[in-house]
């Protein structure tokens, strides 16, 4: 009896893609056009082949000699890819791609498919990555692929990266991060696992026994014993447990002695080198999250013609961010902490206050006020598409607590379709009109109690 041949797949966002002449990491596909899904993903055209924009390099040896990097000139795309039979589905005029596919890249060797990310698990952590990205700022994201650097010295942003591990926490479903599966394929795993090592640099976070063990031990190092604490998931039990944890290792820090040279000195201690697998990919993977951040907010139609423009907040330059922060707007348009008296800038802020004069001050979640759905109308809207940028701060305010606002809560879906609905019912909205739509639903009393008063302009 002959076996039956399995058909091709359509190829979504976060299909997996290796290099017939690279001997390195696989790379994933980024599509960011939804006018034909395939398992609620956007599936990919043969027109998705731009380097740095729908692929990124593969990080490793070409056969030809040299790393394939960003930088290099070892990737070099043919103008799209071949499908070797006629394909019927079509995506604004260009024919889908399939597991069966290939690009050529013009040092003579095929790109090929590994699999075609139907089952969602890559396209769901590029999502939640991009996000993250976009959250914690760009900084934060390159700070956490330095082996080297320290969330302790010499200056102690732990609080910082336990936010990072939060909100990753409640990206995920029931509030929980099985720490197991950090390990298993796809982009997010090593992002968590990076964050996890600045904060606990006493665990080998490469290995999987090394960092349950870790755990385990912060459990019973700092009073979680009676508190059922799993040391396999991250959740609202054990991130306190780890929060205690940070604390008193940052207390060590600061008395100086040996911990203080170790975090200052991280490179010359054995067991950061067993790690070092786990930094290089991620470094890989952050130079694909910078850039699929764009692309989710705006989309392949019109990304690269207006993601770099500054919106929303050229009229007024510096004020005050949520933390009551001073911040300025740079040269190049983007936001930095500022001191007046000495009319310094240092290091890009994350400015979401809707008032430079008003800030929101509660502890709740960061909330984008244009969701990637609502987004996805935006972008058909020729007045919104290019005005409307999804990470302007003034669409970026913070809850009043954690329960008014928790990931993409029922609450958030309700405040979405209003805006989704108005979006679908006004296609030819101006940007005024969008404004004050948005102004409208933020106003209502259930929203004020959630976010206080938000004004959008």
């Amino acid at each position: 009896m002959g076996g039956s041949i399995k058909p091709p797949e359509t190829l979504v966002l976060g299909a997996e893609l290796y290099c017939e002449g690279s001997y390195g990491l696989g790379s994933y596909l980024f599509v960011a056009d939804h006018s034909v899904e395939e398992g609620g993903l956007p599936a990919a055209s043969v027109k998705d082949c731009i380097k740095g924009y729908n692929i990124f390099p593969f990080g490793g040896e070409c056969l030809d000699g040299g790393l394939c990097t960003q930088d290099s000139d070892l990737m070099d795309l043919a103008d799209e890819w071949s499908n070797p039979g006629e394909q019927k589905v079509d995506i604004n005029g260009n024919k889908i791609i399939t597991s069966d596919s290939f690009l050529v890249c013009k040092k003579k060797y095929k790109i090929k498919v590994r699999d075609s990310g139907l089952d969602g698990v890559v396209g769901s952590q590029l999502m939640i990555l991009s996000e993250l990205a976009a959250e914690f700022g760009i900084d934060f994201m390159l700070f956490l692929t330095d082996p080297n650097t320290s969330v302790y010295t010499p200056v102690d942003i732990n609080a910082v990266a336990l936010a990072f591990l939060e909100s990753a926490m409640h990206k995920h479903e029931d509030s929980s991060i099985f720490l197991p599966s950090l390990y298993d394929k796809g982009p997010l795993g090593p992002v968590l696992l990076a964050d996890i090592g600045k904060l606990a640099p006493y665990i080998d976070v490469s290995r999987l026994d090394q960092l349950l063990t870790g755990m385990e031990n912060i459990i019973t190092g700092h009073g979680g014993n009676e508190s059922g604490a799993d040391p396999r998931n991250l959740d609202t039990t054990m991130l306190p447990i780890m929060t205690k944890s940070c604390e008193s290792y940052s207390r060590k820090v600061a008395d100086g002695g040996f911990y203080k040279v170790m975090e200052e000195n991280k490179a010359l201690f054995s067991y950061f080198g067993e790690a070092a697998t786990t930094f290089a990919y991620l470094s890989m993977m952050y130079s694909f999250s910078t850039g699929l951040q764009r692309k989710i907010s705006y989309g392949s139609s019109y990304g690269r013609d207006c993601h770099d423009a500054q919106i929303g907040q050229a009229n007024r330059g510096e004020g005050l961010n949520y933390r009551n922060d001073y911040v300025k707007l740079d040269s190049a348009g983007k936001w930095q902490y500022y001191d007046p008296t000495a009319r310094r800038m240092s290091g890009y802020a994350s400015v979401n206050e809707f008032d430079p004069h008003k800030p929101v001050t509660g502890p709740g979640q960061l909330h984008h006020v244009q969701s990637r759905p609502i987004m996805v109308e935006v972008k058909k809207n020729t007045n919104l598409r290019c005005r409307v940028n999804r990470e302007d701060p003034q669409f970026k305010i913070r809850a009043i607590d954690r329960q008014s606002h928790n990931g993409y809560d029922k609450a958030h879906r309700i405040r979405d379709n209003k805006t989704i609905n108005w979006l679908r019912e006004n296609g030819n909205a101006s940007y005024d009109e969008y404004i004050a739509h948005l102004n409208k639903v933020y106003s209502l009393p259930e929203q004020v109690e959630r976010f206080g008063i938000v004004t959008f302009r």
